[in-house]
């Protein structure tokens, strides 16, 4: 891939990318929901799945998430999506130790960035 013909290997992952939508849980509408899963949870998922072949390949590595914290405006999508991904995170740690490939959640406080503008 990409990564280990530039940088030789791939070790670590950092899962820190996503979306918010402000709303609350009944105005949340169902192509909402879609498309922040589609980010939040199904981009973590492959580049995950990618990045464990990689880390195989180079006997081992870590992959990290960041950002678990509920929002009030947000519940009933960005939140769900966290958790999603948290539990994610945990059955990924479990599935691939034993291939040296650490999988950890850290949960920081909001981060100013544009998204929370």
């Amino acid at each position: 891939g990409l990564i280990e013909s530039r940088y030789g290997k791939l070790d670590i992952l950092v899962n820190n990318a996503g979306i918010a939508r402000g709303t609350s849980i009944e105005e949340a509408s169902e192509e909402l929901e879609d498309e922040v899963l589609a980010v939040n949870t199904k981009g973590v998922f492959l580049v995950t799945r990618r990045a464990i072949s990689a880390m195989r390949v180079a006997g081992g590595g870590t992959i990290v998430i960041a950002g678990i914290l509920g929002r009030k405006l947000a519940p009933a999508v960005y939140s769900a999506s966290k958790g999603a991904v948290r539990v994610f995170t945990k059955s990924t740690a479990i599935q691939h130790g034993e291939n040296r490939i650490r999988s950890n959640s850290i949960h920081p406080r909001s981060v100013d960035t544009p998204m929370l503008a």
